[in-house]
Order: structure tokens, then C-alpha cells, then sequence
């Protein structure tokens, strides 16, 4: 999944990695036969904010939040698709942006994907070509 991010000119919001502010997170609700693996972040960049004179992690212009889902091989869940069905993932977005002025209130935004899950095919390959 990839969570696509635009902020104005001269805004940034911040990295995870920034100590005493909130960061960007995005937290996504548990989906029964997916497995969610953390969020991949891009590198951050280092803003200097001369109005506290500290230097903190952020992100500027358009970045993309990623994370892998896998389908669970549960014979429970395989046995489960016996046709082709779409599965919603949710989560919600923290974040709290920040322009060469001021900070904004810290913002959530819901988020959500659909992924189509199919069976598993199970017709076997032709004699001819199975190893033996």
C-alpha cells in the first residue's frame, strides 16, 4: 500500500524519528488474513528552524508512506476465498503540519484500500510438464 502526501510550499511535517514533536504516523487497523509489516518512511531531510534555532527531521513537497500486506497462507483463510472477494484495509493518518509561521493543530485523516483476494488455483499443471 502506498500513502501518497502533498504539502504546500514552505510546510513540512515530521519524520518518526523527531524527538519532542509529533510525528507523522500512519497506523492502520488489523485486517483478519493480512498481515500488515511496518511502514516503510522515506529518508528525512533536516530543516534548521531559526525561530528555536534546533535542527529537526521532516518531510517537504510529496513523499510516499509504503507498507507491504501479506495474505495469510492460514488453511483457514485460504479455505475461506472460494471466490475472487475484496477486503478493505483502514487505518488513519496522524500528522501535524508546519509552515515558516506557525505550527497547526495536530490532524488525523482516515485512509483505506481495497484489495481483491482471488483463490488459490488448484487445477494442476498438464502430466507433461510436471516434474517427477
Amino acid at each position: 500500500m502506498a500513502t501518497e502526501v502533498t504539502l504546500p510550499p514552505d510546510t513540512h511535517v515530521y519524520a518518526p524519528e523527531v524527538k519532542g514533536y509529533k510525528p507523522i504516523q500512519l497506523i492502520m487497523d488489523v485486517s483478519p488474513g493480512l498481515k500488515l509489516l511496518p511502514v516503510r518512511y522515506p529518508k528525512a531531510k533536516v530543516l534548521f528552524l531559526p525561530v528555536i534555532n534546533e535542527s529537526v527531521p521532516v518531510y517537504e513537497g510529496n513523499f510516499r508512506l509504503l507498507q507491504d500486506v501479506v495474505v495469510s497462507a492460514d488453511r483457514t483463510f485460504i479455505g475461506s476465498v472460494t471466490e475472487a472477494k475484496t477486503i478493505t484495509l483502514k487505518g488513519t493518518l496522524f500528522y501535524q503540519a508546519c509552515d515558516t509561521i506557525k505550527c497547526y493543530l495536530p490532524q488525523k485523516s482516515t485512509v483505506s484500500w481495497d484489495v481483491r483476494v482471488i483463490p488459490l488455483d488448484a487445477e494442476r499443471s498438464p502430466d507433461a510438464i510436471r516434474h517427477k
